[in-house]
């Protein structure tokens, strides 16, 4: 449906619910890497889901070398 900004603030709003939701940030991380080419948000977003368990996309992104770190 091509509906990228309705969808982060979805993914955001599921986040605020419930700020462990592991989907929801590995979600928004990719939309907003592949829609939005925004590696910083996507990597923060990633790197959150790697904390709480699902590296996969993290782990990618650092691998293709453009993993930001967000300390």
């Amino acid at each position: 449906m091509k509906q990228y900004q309705a969808a982060v603030k979805d993914f955001s709003r599921a986040i605020d619910i419930d700020n462990k939701n592991i989907f929801a940030y590995d979600s928004r991380g990719t939309v907003y890497m592949e829609y939005f080419n925004d590696k910083q948000k996507a990597c923060a977003d990633w790197e959150r889901s790697c904390e709480l368990g699902n590296c996969r996309n993290y782990q990618l992104a650092k691998k293709r070398a453009f993993a930001i770190e967000t300390e």
